[in-house]
């Protein structure tokens, strides 16, 4: 239920809706700091940025409070924590406004993150669409389509124009041109004769060709592509383990310099300001 939530609120149209009420609330701050008569005084009961703090807040929250859960060592201290401390500590003195604006900077930054994991996702759903699941297999001179699981090294396979290769092989009979761009990144087609080699997942652009297949299943050079990008995407890039470690001691480095902050000023909004001022490096990481 929770997590449902969290999904709904960190949307992009929820986090839209959140942006609009912060700057509802953050016009009238402005024309009332250069002298001013404050407009929407009267039209809300409350101050719209508290419904920025929700909307935005919440999966804030649950993310820090999650990681805090199931992370390990220094990982559970992350820069959804910082920000939550600094949206908490806005709130305790009465800056609704800082408190929100602080977690929609964090939703912006969580928005960029998911827009660019989905532009992966989606490079990933096209390249497994284009494996192919059935071959044109010769046996006892016949044809006989099969699923490409069952296709053993050795096998013998008839290609016809405009059909996909099925897995890796060696031309024994005919000659074509292969549209080999999913491999290869060449934009012309190849032609192909005997004893040349052809990729699974490529196409047979003109001509009939049989081929002998030498690599299948996972050995195909399809599937080791597949299987590299899913593997890239399991894995951390090297930027991003050097950010989750500054994250990690931004959290302390700016608590203590609020701290400092508090105790050489005696003014807690000195100690809540560096905190907010703190939480634009988290975007940035």
């Amino acid at each position: 239920m929770v997590h449902r939530i969290h999904d709904i609120l960190s949307g992009l149209y929820m986090t839209i809706l959140a942006g609009l009420f912060l700057l509802l609330d953050g016009i009238p701050h402005l024309i009332e700091e250069f002298g001013g008569q404050r407009p929407f005084q009267n039209i809300f009961p409350f101050e719209p940025s508290w419904i920025t703090v929700i909307i935005c807040g919440f999966p804030l929250v649950y993310l820090s409070i999650r990681r805090i859960v199931y992370n390990k060592g220094i990982s559970k201290i992350s820069s959804a924590l910082l920000i939550s401390m600094a949206m908490f500590a806005a709130i305790a003195i009465g800056d609704i406004f800082a408190a929100g604006e602080v977690a929609f900077i964090m939703a912006l930054g969580a928005l960029l993150e998911e827009a660019t994991t989905e532009r992966a996702k989606k490079g990933l759903k096209k390249l497994i669409s284009l494996a192919p699941v059935k071959g044109r297999k010769i046996q006892a001179n016949k044809e006989i389509m099969v699923p490409v699981e069952s296709i053993q090294s050795g096998d013998y396979l008839r290609i016809l124009p405009g059909e996909t290769i099925p897995v890796d092989g060696r031309i024994i009979n005919g000659e074509t041109t292969v549209d080999q761009s999913i491999m290869t990144g060449e934009s012309i087609p190849v032609d192909k004769t005997i004893d040349d080699d052809v990729f699974g997942g490529t196409i047979n652009c003109f001509g009939a060709i049989d081929i002998i297949a030498t690599k299948v299943g996972e050995d195909s050079s399809i599937q080791k592509m597949i299987q590299l990008i899913k593997n890239a995407e399991q894995k951390q890039a090297p930027i991003q383990r050097i950010a989750d470690i500054v994250a990690s001691r931004l959290v302390p480095i700016a608590l203590m310099i609020a701290c400092i902050g508090y105790l050489i000023t005696g003014n807690i909004i000195v100690g809540v300001t560096v905190l907010v001022v703190f939480c634009p490096c988290a975007l940035v990481l």
